[in-house]
């Protein structure tokens, strides 16, 4: 009594679909995860922005770090350069909670209509 058998080529064929199936599988996975840190940056530089223009509105010019949609939120103010006197420097950064990553950054030049 015989019993069917595949042969080696058959066998290696198998192999490749099943290794070209997790290649493509793991593109797929890696460009999930590389999208959700693009959704994270875009929503940085929206809150950045809006932090930028309250700050200037308001002439909150003063360093703090803020918790904002759970992300960290530097803000740096300090003199731009002594070539212009009163203007400064306004930075802000986004991390990720516990700091770990950048997610954006914004510098933009302020001047303050009082002493900061």
């Amino acid at each position: 009594m015989k019993l069917p058998a595949s042969t080696i080529v058959e066998t290696m064929a198998a192999m490749l679909v099943v290794v070209v199936s997790l290649g493509i599988g793991m593109m797929i996975f890696s460009n999930v995860l590389n999208a959700e840190l693009v959704v994270a940056r875009a929503k940085a530089q929206t809150v950045l922005a809006r932090l930028a223009d309250e700050a200037i509105s308001q002439e909150l010019f003063i360093s703090e770090s803020l918790e904002v949609e759970g992300m960290l939120i530097e803000k740096d103010v300090s003199a731009y350069h002594a070539d212009y006197p009163g203007a400064a420097l306004l930075t802000l950064t986004a991390y990720t909670p516990g700091k770990t990553k950048v997610l954006c950054e914004q510098k933009q030049i302020v001047y303050p209509s009082s002493s900061w």
